[in-house]
């Protein structure tokens, strides 16, 4: 291999790296917009650096595409509309859009989608999740029960997997031949992994979803994280060729649907992680 052909893999592996770590910043912001509401959470996603990073990991996304029919950065750029939301209207507007049950105004949770079939593949589902969670040394706090299908915990994982595939890339762009061995599996493995949960999971609800929370909210933080949930879906899928999950789902049929959530403070309530 010549000097120039070995620059123009470090180039590929850097732009791949850049990507994945695009898609993680992107994954993680909609993890912390679709947590309950702390003191953080505005600055997290609307401060002047916060949006100044998250339009250029929209942008690097958009470039992977040959032309996205929905570009992220167009949707990304409107949360600066929702800038001087105060916490309590954040607050005020998750409570109502979420609530206290399973459903809410908007579900977040992939299992009560599907029809009235659904109720009898849900706890298969919820196992083939967790399982995803454990596979990568991924699990819930202790001390709390909520539910792995949440669309914060599979925006959470998904952001885990874009930081798991960028370090793969990164040491296997600076290791030797046998070194990097270990780390090409790694990588190999984190991609297939992001394709299947993409394709099973978060890709075939996370549109339904995104729809209904932008119909629910049309105008504030929620609706807006929303859009971008359901063009950053398009885009993912696009690139790992897997079909794009229906935007118009319907929820299952459940007299279950309005069992209170499991108990837990606000930040805890749907954190996934690293065992200690």
């Amino acid at each position: 291999m010549s000097m120039a052909e070995m620059h123009a893999v470090r180039d590929d592996c850097g732009f791949e790296i850049d990507t994945a770590l695009a898609r993680s910043v992107i994954y993680d912001a909609l993890t912390e917009g679709f947590r309950p509401p702390t003191a953080d959470t505005l600055r997290t996603l609307t401060s002047g650096d916060a949006l100044a990073t998250l339009r250029a990991a929209a942008a690097m996304l958009d470039t992977q595409s040959s032309s996205p029919a929905e570009p992220i950065l167009p949707a990304v750029l409107r949360l600066a509309e929702v800038a001087h939301l105060t916490r309590e209207i954040i607050s005020d507007s998750y409570q109502r859009l979420f609530g206290h049950t399973a459903r809410g105004v908007v579900c977040p949770f992939e299992t009560e989608y599907g029809g009235s079939d659904s109720a009898f593949r849900q706890p298969q589902e919820l196992a083939d999740i967790a399982g995803f969670y454990l596979a990568f040394g991924l699990r819930q706090k202790a001390e709390i029960e909520e539910r792995v299908d949440h669309i914060g915990c599979q925006c959470e994982f998904m952001g885990f997997l874009g930081r798991k595939e960028a370090l793969a890339l990164e040491r296997g762009r600076t290791s030797t031949a046998v070194e990097s061995a270990p780390d090409h599996e790694m990588l190999e493995e984190t991609r297939r992994t992001s394709k299947t949960f993409l394709r099973d999971h978060i890709g075939r609800f996370g549109r339904a979803f995104a729809s209904r929370l932008m119909s629910a909210d049309p105008s504030g933080l929620h609706g807006r994280l929303g859009d971008i949930l359901f063009r950053l879906i398009g885009v993912e899928c696009e690139r790992w060729g897997v079909a794009i999950g229906s935007p118009t789902l319907e929820l299952r049929s459940t007299t279950e649907s309005d069992a209170p959530m499991a108990c837990g403070t606000a930040q805890e309530l749907i954190q996934i992680q690293r065992p200690t």
